[in-house]
């Protein structure tokens, strides 16, 4: 589908990042200039200013001879990024803690509600993505632009590999009790005990990316 609604150089970056996230642009596929200019309906300046952003950020790759396209993630890179995520999302949550405002709570609340109704009726996919709106939540009542940018990017790279722990047996269900319990410590306005709840969150995250790296290798013992 091609764009019309004029972008500026930000907003065509974060429509191209948009579109990575959501799988439209996948791992390893080309991205010309002409294709994406077309697409976005802007010019071919902007096309490449946003290209050489996306790169800066880790989510393109520029190759010889064959020009831009979308990085590939191994699984060890994902543990990597998901170790940084740790740090950085702790103390997004522990700023959440302090700032948040009693709409924000109800609002993660809701998201709480939502993610036990998917649960419940195993609807995985759309568990994986209220989860990944609720992180995205958390970061926006930090009110902390930059951490928040980094994150994005980060969550972005890695963004094959949500679905992928979401389906790993029984993970669901211990997600959704330490999401239940970031949540909780957050509307207590406890930072402390919000920045731990969300560190042993991604750790537990860690533990099944190592899992699902196991399983994979298993499957395929050539895969490095």
């Amino acid at each position: 589908m091609t764009i019309r609604t004029p972008l500026n150089i930000d907003g065509l970056t974060d429509a191209i990042k948009q579109s990575i996230a959501e799988g439209e642009f996948p791992p390893g596929q080309r991205l010309t200039e002409a294709a994406v200019s077309e697409r976005y309906g802007v010019g071919r300046t902007a096309v490449r200013t946003a290209f050489a952003r996306l790169e800066q950020d880790g989510l393109v790759v520029k190759e010889p001879n064959k020009g831009i396209s979308v990085r590939s993630v191994s699984e060890e890179e994902a543990i990597e990024i998901t170790k940084i995520r740790r740090a950085l999302e702790a103390l997004a949550a522990e700023e959440a803690a302090v700032k948040a405002t009693d709409k924000e709570i109800a609002e993660l609340l809701d998201h709480v509600r939502e993610m036990k109704s998917d649960l419940e009726a195993g609807d995985l996919f759309h568990y994986s993505t209220a989860n990944a709106a609720m992180h995205d939540k958390i970061l926006a009542i930090s009110a902390n632009p930059r951490l928040s940018r980094i994150v994005q990017s980060l969550k972005i790279q890695a963004v094959k590999f949500q679905f992928r722990t979401a389906l790993a047996p029984g993970r669901s269900a211990e997600s959704f009790a330490e999401h239940s319990e970031i949540v909780s410590a957050i509307a207590a306005r406890d930072p402390e005990r919000a920045k731990a709840a969300m560190e042993l969150h991604l750790t537990h995250l860690i533990g099944a990316l190592h899992r699902t790296r196991a399983t994979a290798s298993i499957r395929d013992p050539k895969e490095p």
